[in-house]
């Protein structure tokens, strides 16, 4: 199928998928805050997203991306931008904590399509991965097949797989740790801060770096 050095791409995704990053920080922060189904509905969304990058890369716009700096920077700012407007809305929530809705994964805001949506947008708008992908996948591709759509597919599905296991894995860990911290609302309250405060962070180091 063009694919080349299968098992070699196989344990650098394994390897690559417990590195912490801007994903993995997010899942967490969505599982500390809702509980363990939005994290793993985060997790969808996320790995959902990883097809997006795949198709780009695939088509060619990540080339596109690395020729127009001005391309590359308007989708860096709106996903940073993205990433303040979570961190905004954490913060606001924790003022909301109520007695009555203290049990993990009881906030109303938090409705399992809209954290998928929120990791599908956060995953796709973070052009770092698009310019990774567009780095990595062609290494194991077979050079007559690089112009070709099933390999990319192949390889991106792959990365998926692994990297949502994984991702799943961080988000049931950090859902449990976050139950046996969150004893009371002023707890849940400033967890919402940390969460908040981690958003906040994502999205002012995007806009600091390149």
């Amino acid at each position: 199928m063009g694919v080349i050095h299968i098992g070699v791409f196989i344990g650098a995704i394994f390897v690559l998928a417990a590195l912490p990053g801007p994903d993995m920080m997010f899942i967490v922060a969505r599982s500390v805050a809702h509980g363990r189904r939005a994290g793993a509905v985060s997790v969808l969304g996320i790995t959902t997203a990883l097809f997006g990058h795949t198709l780009i890369v695939a088509l060619g716009l990540s080339a596109l991306l690395r020729a127009a700096p001005a391309a590359f920077t308007v989708i860096r700012v709106a996903g940073a931008c993205y990433l303040v407007y979570l961190g905004i809305e954490a913060l606001r929530a924790s003022r909301r904590t109520d007695p009555a809705t203290a049990e993990v994964g009881q906030d109303r805001a938090a409705s399992l399509p809209r954290l998928y949506v929120q990791g599908f947008t956060s995953g796709l708008l973070n052009p770092k991965t698009t310019l990774f992908f567009a780095a990595l996948l062609p290494q194991f591709i077979e050079p007559a097949s690089r112009k070709l759509l099933v390999p990319y597919l192949l390889l991106g599905s792959l990365v998926a797989a692994i990297g949502g296991l994984c991702d799943l894995a961080i988000a049931l860990a950090a859902a449990g740790l976050a139950r046996r911290l969150r004893g009371s609302p002023r707890r849940k309250a400033w967890t919402h801060r940390l969460c908040g405060g981690l958003y906040l962070g994502l999205g002012l180091n995007l806009l600091r770096e390149w």
